[in-house]
């Protein structure tokens, strides 16, 4: 499979013809083609069969690279080189389109880049671990606790910053 990085455009009117940003080739010799077109004021990233056959999709990578620098200081056009050049890697490397639902299910990496989600105690969960019998009675519990954690966790920062002095000291 290959992959061909051609010279980043940022349109610059409100309303652009398409403008190719790179492609890659397919395992069974398609070609999809990434392309930026300003939409309504902004830049959208699709990536599209170079040739419309029936059956075949087209996707939206991005709906809308800011046109101004973003707070790191990198311009529009950093950017979307960089969206650019690591979709075309995770094309090159999973040998599909990235954004088939059948690259999505598969691709277990992407699982490790999600924030896990929040587990939330259910009150009966709070109640057994706190050995209460009442809700009120578990968050009164679960306060407590929270403060003993917290009380201990400041005591072994002072007895560490205390390690730290007398540590210093015989250095010195």
């Amino acid at each position: 499979m290959s992959a061909t990085l051609t010279q980043l455009v940022l349109p610059a009117t409100q309303t652009s013809p398409k403008h190719r940003q790179g492609s890659y080739t397919l395992p069974d010799g398609s070609v999809r083609v990434l392309y930026a077109q300003r939409v309504l004021g902004h830049v959208r990233l699709t990536d599209e069969p170079e040739h419309h056959v029936k059956g075949t999709r087209s996707y939206l990578i991005e709906r809308c690279v800011e046109a101004d620098p973003t707070a790191d200081g990198t311009s529009a056009a950093a950017h979307l080189a960089a969206l650019v050049a690591d979709y075309l890697e995770q094309a090159r490397r999973l040998g599909r389109c990235p954004l088939e639902r059948e690259a999505l299910l598969t691709e277990a990496p992407a699982t490790h880049l999600l924030a896990p989600k929040a587990q939330k105690a259910s009150p009966y969960s709070v109640m057994l671990k706190y050995g209460a019998t009442t809700w009120p009675e578990a968050i009164a519990l679960r306060a407590q606790a929270n403060r003993k954690a917290k009380a201990d966790a400041e005591a072994d920062a002072q007895v560490l910053a205390g390690a730290d002095a007398v540590r210093e000291a015989v250095a010195a």
